[in-house]
């Protein structure tokens, strides 16, 4: 049994998938752990993406379920307005065929695959990760493979991450909870619209959903940011967005479910420190998804993609201490998160707002999409691209007192 590689990646989701098909693509001997049994499962999040997603891997139709063109938004009182944002601007995936593909892309580069195979420490070597302690999850053996480098891409656990102290605590993290249904005889105005819900008997600080993902079947879930100490249970507002809230209702009456989805979402702030000597953290681990509306595949994937572009380099120079890998940190703020602080600053004044402030925010958004630019607006907000500069193009956007607001608070 093969035990020494150039890299290592723990964690088989699109973070870590990513990372190690560029690093087995530019030959870099790659082994990928993952705990579960199957790629793909258990499902955490809803699918919802935009193209990038697709495009950069070359991925297949058959992860797409359903071609996204605009939005729905809906207010706590149910006012709706709805715009078509482009044709084919997103897409609702099917979770498990996008990490199977992935993996198969993997493998068919050279990575090695073990699986179920928990990541339980690093092995240290004068300061540096330099390898894996493993448990084989069926069979039991624990099994040591070394390397010259080591992406974690473990997820919330961050294991590796917080072995080596470069985790901030879970503590110091805002968590996000959702859970949802892939429903069947869902009653859709729009099959190529995605739905949102804003109010706090949907999801207090965050949002409901219906996500259309073709032939009458739909993803339906809330999600909710947990910022304060009171337990949260996403399942009861999930059950009252299907059955009482007269929009939605409505549209479920007829409604059955296939499956149930529940996750926890890292939201932010993104961590300050996501490399050590001989190690770099990707995807949830490093609290990589955008904070305004918890979108994680294009960003962890791109992340994936840089991580694995500095691995080969690293390997390459025969240099992965720290100070070489901090070109994946800079990496990562520059083509990611140019415009992090104020999406995390949107995100915790969207937290804050009550029902009748958000009436008045849907119905300015009413007033924005009126206009060519205010609808550009729109989509780049929606897609996390927006500066603070953009606001400026707008006197709809101007005349909104949350954007005064979110741009005289004081940057992080």
């Amino acid at each position: 049994m093969k035990k020494n590689f150039d890299v290592i990646i723990a964690g088989g989701g699109p973070a870590g998938l990513s990372a190690a098909i560029i690093a087995a693509r530019n030959k870099c001997d790659t082994l990928l752990v993952e705990s579960s049994k199957a790629f793909g499962y258990p499902i955490h999040d809803s699918g919802a993406t935009f193209s990038e997603a697709i495009k950069d891997f070359n991925l297949s139709k058959g992860v797409i379920t359903n071609r996204i063109d605009g939005v729905t938004i809906v207010s706590p009182k149910g006012y709706v307005v709805s715009t078509k944002l482009g044709e084919g601007i997103g897409y609702i995936l099917e979770r498990r065929e996008l990490n199977r593909e992935l993996a198969k892309i993997a493998a068919n580069e050279g990575v090695e695959i073990k699986m179920p195979v928990k990541a339980v420490s690093p092995i240290l070597s004068n300061g540096f990760v330099a390898g894996l302690q493993t448990k084989e999850l069926i069979g039991g053996d624990n099994i040591e493979y070394k390397s010259k480098l080591v992406i974690d891409a473990t997820g919330v656990n961050a294991v590796i991450a917080k072995a080596v102290g470069i985790h901030p605590g879970m503590s110091n993290i805002r968590w996000a909870i959702g859970a949802e249904y892939e429903m069947t005889n869902v009653e859709l105005d729009n099959p190529n619209f995605i739905e949102l819900y804003f109010g706090s008997q949907i999801a207090p600080s965050g949002y409901g959903w219906i996500f259309p993902k073709g032939d009458g079947v739909a993803n339906v879930g809330v999600g909710i940011t947990h910022i304060s100490n009171e337990r949260i249970n996403p399942f009861k507002y999930l059950s009252r967005f299907i059955k009482e809230y007269p929009v939605t209702s409505k549209k479920l009456k007829n409604a059955q479910p296939l499956e149930y989805h529940v996750g926890i979402l890292p939201i932010g702030p993104m961590f300050d420190q996501i490399v050590s000597d001989g190690l770099m953290i990707v995807g949830d681990a490093a609290c990589q998804v955008s904070p305004h509306l918890g979108e994680g595949i294009r960003f962890v994937m791109k992340a994936g993609e840089i991580a694995g572009e500095v691995a080969v380099d690293a390997i390459n120079k025969n240099n992965t201490s720290k100070n070489n890998l901090t070109q994946y940190e800079k990496q990562v703020k520059k083509e990611i998160y140019p415009n992090y602080r104020l999406l995390y600053k949107i995100h915790e004044y969207a937290c804050s707002k009550d029902d009748e402030s958000w009436e008045r925010t849907i119905k300015h958004i009413e007033n924005l999409i009126e206009s060519n630019s205010g609808k550009k607006l729109i989509i780049k907000a929606v897609r996390g691209d927006i500066s603070k500069w953009d606001f400026f193009t707008n006197t709809h956007i101007l005349a909104f007192k949350g954007i005064k607001k979110i741009l005289g608070q004081k940057w992080m």
